[in-house]
């Protein structure tokens, strides 16, 4: 699709949008975002604008102190991570909905760089979306930011895990000046994400703690919004754009060997991506044994409780600490005596789970 099929002028829409940052310890950058947010037309009395962006701060860190103005609210709130921080921003509009009107929710990284002139274009593109497509979600693309000219993706293709990027690695100057499209994509990461509030007020994301929660947030918005009311893929526009580290400068093995493990068979649950039961197990015992040859037992216990915390399904999930959970695996030494009683405790749960034909979702 292009600009000609998605906007029209001939019927402005009103639009009110929810900037949410969920934060922890990146006080600076989430200042001078504030600060961006605070000296723009949508603060500015006398402009047309005014009064049509509210911003949200949840402050997982509790740093940045309490701030609640008609269009600034700064909430503290326990580390829940960042869907948890999301959530909670939802909850927060949800309370304030019916002082400040609200179509659309921007979800946005507290550690991703951007300026003003995307806020006014994300405005003016939902302004001019024609009436067909009017709960389409707006993938803002992402820079590198060691490399500003270089756009290391515009949206995202889940691709069962092995994660696929659109436009990657794309130079800012091959990309045309007035582009405003539907590109091939499955959901956009929430450095920028711009989704309709007509579908956030009744879906709040999966507390995954850190990473694949814009993942299953952009999956189940596809299934559940009829293409009769958007694109079949998230709109990209030149300039609405935020500059970030990209995942290979933030090297965690907590991270990498737990997050990054259990919350993708999750996604791959959900959306009926997973392989036969014995080939999961098959892999999962793999990758277990691997760190065990190289004494790497830290590595070990990570994907181990991954698997079982996985098998441990929905209603685990939701009632965990996620706080206190992040923070015990954290901490957790483990041991290669440890890590064989565990592993031998989730291959019986695994067993259990695979004769009652377990759902990751129902369990």
């Amino acid at each position: 699709m292009t600009q000609s099929s998605l906007l029209s002028k001939d019927s402005i829409r009103p639009v009110f949008l929810a900037l949410l940052i969920t934060s922890y310890h990146h006080d600076a950058a989430v200042q001078r975002t504030i600060d961006m947010v605070r000296s723009s037309r949508f603060f500015n009395p006398e402009s047309p604008e005014y009064g049509h962006l509210f911003l949200y701060v949840i402050d997982n860190g509790r740093t940045l102190g309490e701030r609640d103005e008609w269009n600034l609210r700064i909430v503290p709130n326990r580390n829940t991570g960042g869907s948890g921080g999301f959530g909670r921003g939802i909850e927060e509009v949800r309370k304030n909905v019916a002082t400040y009107p609200v179509t659309h929710i921007i979800f946005m990284d507290d550690d991703a760089e951007t300026d003003v002139d995307v806020l006014y274009r994300t405005y003016d593109v939902l302004q001019q979306l024609k009436e067909e497509i009017r709960d389409s979600v707006i993938a803002g693309r992402m820079y590198d930011a060691r490399r500003r000219e270089l756009q290391y993706t515009a949206c995202e293709i889940w691709n069962r895990g092995n994660l696929r990027h659109v436009e990657f690695n794309m130079p800012d100057a091959d990309i045309p000046a007035d582009e405003v499209s539907a590109v091939e994509g499955e959901y956009t990461g929430w450095w920028y994400a711009v989704y309709p509030w007509s579908f956030v007020k009744d879906n709040d994301p999966l507390p995954f703690f850190l990473h694949c929660d814009d993942v299953e947030y952009g999956l189940r918005f596809n299934r559940m919004v009829p293409l009769s009311r958007r694109t079949e893929h998230p709109i990209i526009v030149k300039g609405i754009q935020v500059w970030h580290e990209i995942a290979a400068d933030r090297p965690s093995k907590l991270i990498n060997e737990y997050y990054d493990r259990r919350n993708p068979l999750i996604v791959n649950s959900l959306y009926d991506l997973l392989p036969d039961m014995d080939a999961l197990y098959s892999d999962w015992f793999d990758s277990i044994t691997k760190a065990h040859v190289e004494n790497d037992y830290q590595t070990e216990y990570y994907r181990i409780r991954a698997f079982l915390d996985f098998l441990r399904g929905r209603s685990w999930l939701c009632r965990v600490d996620s706080e206190k959970n992040h923070e015990s695996l954290r901490q957790h030494k483990s041991s290669r005596f440890e890590n064989a009683i565990l592993w031998r405790l989730t291959r019986r749960v695994f067993r259990k789970r695979q004769k009652s034909g377990w759902n990751w979702e129902e369990s």
